[in-house]
């Protein structure tokens, strides 16, 4: 019994997040129907207010898209300028990959993910190499080991304390 209560004590803070979320996002779509609305010219048919909504998701997905481009491409960017080497550049399920030195378009697609950009670390220099650690301890690595428990994802320090 007390294996149970302990169980279900807790419960409720796991929905507790999506909910707050999903009702930011209730007044959110509220707040922007309404100032649309006041914006739409009078007099439109169901016809022509059907096409501006399918314009305006059209660019809600083209802004999306955009900014998912311009995020991989800050860690291409800083990585390279770190002395990594470009390995592969994915947006949605478009994938720049590099293949025996050269380049190739492929098609990838990975649940979790909207895009990837994946670089190699530069050679040792002394033994060592500097290697940058970017974000919380959720993120892509966790998707990929849910999408695919195959996969591996490994960092390896040598006689180095890494704190928490």
């Amino acid at each position: 019994m007390k294996k149970h209560r302990e169980k279900t004590r807790g419960a409720w803070k796991k929905w507790l997040f999506p909910l707050v979320f999903a009702c930011i996002g209730a007044v959110c779509g509220l707040l922007i129907a309404r100032s649309i609305d006041r914006y739409l010219p009078d007099g439109l048919g169901p016809a022509q207010f059907l096409l501006f909504y399918a314009l305006l998701l059209l660019g809600l997905f083209l802004v999306l898209f955009l900014q998912t481009i311009l995020h991989e491409a800050g860690h291409l960017v800083f990585g390279l300028a770190t002395g990594y080497r470009f390995s592969s550049f994915r947006v949605a399920s478009f994938m720049v990959i590099r293949l025996d030195g050269t380049l190739r378009l492929k098609r990838l697609s990975l649940a979790g993910t909207g895009g990837q950009c994946l670089l190699e670390p530069p050679e040792l220099v002394d033994g060592k190499i500097a290697v940058y650690f970017h974000g919380a301890r959720r993120g892509m690595k966790y998707d990929l080991l849910r999408a695919d428990p195959r996969v591996c994802v490994e960092a390896d320090v040598l006689n180095a304390y890494v704190p928490n």
